[in-house]
């Protein structure tokens, strides 16, 4: 882009540049005076050096110093039958020019969102300086061709909202001009938390869609909560979430300055939406390389069997924190959950079929999915010291195993996974330490599922040992560090879990 043109002399804009770059200059006009160029720092205004290039060169290579990191250059002197096309000169980091290639512009940033101007039919600049309408027109970019995103974790954006609601009962949109809803919100496959609402509202409906905009669930929170969760995980096709923010409730307020919508599965600091162009109807956006490295399992679908630590739903679908509510947005991944709360790993008489780990295991076969990985995280109600031994199990054929029996039916179990899906990376995630057995009684038996599962090549994600929770913290039947109960994980309890499944799952996968 030329910035400067006094007469027929023409001077480039400052260029970005490397430090210490070959600058190949090439397609110069054949005739012209020395073409005079400066070398900026990084402040884009302190002038590191300076020289020119000789008269008639049409081509050049020149060298940046060290500390500069721009370049402005004249590129048309004005002497006696120069010809200035801007169509043949090329400025490239190289050692030596290369074949022209034209300008392509890439927008890189924009610091004012104030370009939402439409097609005018006057002088925009109002007469303080002749414009050409035409050209105006056909190059202003508009609010319209604007793609929008968060930067940052809270997904609601104050813009993208209608007046209407979502029905509980079929989820589609209504129109009502005392509600409020938000549009659809592009999502991933995991916990959303909404917080920061009004506390007197009627019920809050959201529905969660495909790609092709089609209801996939939908459901609402208990109450006049001030907050709750969407469990998006569970639906691996999920694509956006509407949510209703205010009802006609007399006292429902809405103030959009205190909702957060974001990834997780409980309330973190309140965060303002942080708007970015993710796209420009007609222009390419520049990418901006980063060097983080990239997690081994995004975008992966997993399968997930074990009770009530594991579970993140009940029976009726109603949604439950778990440890898989904060490892699977770490992971970038997204699951099948059919874990319930009170399965064992060997069959026996119980109020739910999917409390036996044999029927979790038939579901998931029935669904005729491959998944990527499997992960196991059972036995903490199958602690019995007297079916529990490796040696014995393994010592029998197959057809003397006993499914009510727990090390054979672990072995039974097991093996079927790793027939039915020979595909998936395998880990067994083993109980955490707790107060509802002896320490040394506990550790015997886990060990004993460690090996079984070895059998089979699963990755073992050993809780027990290294998951946080330590037995001499936690109180029997009451709250402790980590536990609520002696067993059962509080919300810090199951971050912790969460974050350390996430991490030995990465870092074991393949």
């Amino acid at each position: 882009m030329i910035t400067s043109a006094q007469g027929n002399f023409k001077t480039t804009e400052i260029i970005k540049i490397d430090s210490n770059a070959s600058i190949a200059l090439s397609g110069l006009p054949g005739i012209h005076n020395a073409l005079g160029y400066i070398w900026y720092g990084a402040d884009k205004a302190t002038k590191v050096g300076n020289s020119y290039i000789g008269s008639d060169l049409t081509s050049a290579v020149i060298y940046a110093p060290a500390n500069a990191y721009y370049l402005q250059i004249t590129v048309n002197s004005g002497k006696t039958d120069e010809v200035y096309n801007g169509d043949t000169i090329q400025i490239e980091i190289n050692s030596s020019a290369t074949s022209y290639e034209p300008y392509i512009p890439l927008i890189t940033q924009i610091n004012d969102l104030g370009i939402s101007i439409e097609k005018v039919k006057t002088d925009p600049l109002q007469g303080e300086s002749p414009v050409n309408i035409t050209y105006f027109n056909e190059n202003v970019v508009k609010k319209s061709e604007l793609t929008f995103e968060s930067a940052g974790k809270n997904l609601f954006n104050p813009d993208n909202v209608s007046l209407g609601y979502i029905d509980i009962n079929t989820g589609a949109r209504m129109s009502a001009s005392t509600y409020v809803r938000t549009n659809p919100i592009a999502i991933t496959p995991n916990a959303i938390y909404v917080s920061g609402l009004s506390n007197n509202h009627n019920a809050l409906g959201w529905r969660i869609n495909d790609a092709s905009d089609n209801v996939i669930a939908k459901g609402y929170p208990a109450g006049t909560a001030t907050e709750f969760l969407i469990d998006a995980s569970q639906f691996p096709n999920a694509k956006t979430v509407d949510i209703t923010l205010k009802t006609s409730r007399n006292g429902d307020s809405y103030n959009p300055g205190s909702i957060q919508i974001e990834y997780g599965a409980a309330k973190t600091n309140y965060e303002p939406y942080k708007k970015v162009i993710t796209a420009i109807s007609g222009y390419n956006l520049k990418s901006i390389t980063t060097t983080t490295t990239s997690v081994k399992t995004k975008g992966k679908h997993g399968f997930l069997f074990g009770d009530s630590i594991t579970a993140t739903a009940g029976e009726s679908g109603t949604p439950i924190t778990n440890w898989p509510s904060f490892a699977f947005p770490i992971m970038q991944a997204t699951y099948t959950n059919f874990a319930l709360s009170g399965a064992h790993i060997e069959d026996f008489t119980t109020s739910s079929p999917r409390q036996k780990f044999s029927v979790q295991i038939d579901q998931a076969i029935a669904t005729g999915l491959q998944p990527d990985f499997i992960v196991v995280s059972i036995g903490v109600n199958s602690l019995n010291v007297a079916d529990n031994d490796y040696a014995v199990t393994m010592n029998k054929v197959l057809a003397d195993l006993d499914i009510t029996k727990v090390m054979d039916a672990m072995r039974i179990n097991l093996r079927r996974l790793a027939e039915n899906f020979p595909n998936a990376v395998l880990y067994y995630g083993t109980p955490m330490q707790a107060m509802k057995s002896e320490q040394l009684t506990m550790r015997k038996i886990v060990n004993q599922f460690k090996l079984m599962a070895q059998t089979f090549n699963f990755k073992i994600i050993d809780a027990f040992e290294e998951a946080g929770v330590i037995r001499d913290f936690e109180i029997l039947d009451g709250p402790g560090r980590y536990l609520t109960d002696g067993l059962h994980p509080n919300l810090a309890g199951k971050e912790k879990q969460g974050k350390y499944y996430a991490n030995s799952i990465i870092n074991q996968y393949p």
